[in-house]
């Protein structure tokens, strides 16, 4: 399962989804929080991204997200324009 969610997200067919269904579009798009949740849940299992070792103060109680070597790697070959060389 994990490498089909890896699969979908490369070639793009989340997204295609979420326009589908307009839940996204290019003007506005929103995620639920219990649809960021378990994004965020899925990242994590899939080692894309681990809890961040930042300090912050006391009060604060919130969960911050870093990305992993292979979240980095996956985020810019998912955002790299490929440009075809003359041969």
């Amino acid at each position: 399962m994990d490498g089909d969610f890896l699969h979908a997200l490369e070639n793009g067919k989340i997204l295609e989804h979420l326009r589908r269904t307009n839940k996204l579009s290019a003007r506005k798009w929103c995620i639920l929080d219990y649809d960021f949740e378990t994004l965020i849940l899925q990242f994590y299992a899939l080692g894309l991204i681990k809890k961040s070792d930042r300090k912050k103060p006391l009060t604060d109680h919130a969960i911050y997200w870093t990305l992993e070597k292979k979240g980095d790697k996956l985020l810019i070959k998912l955002r790299a324009v490929y440009i075809r060389l003359a041969a």
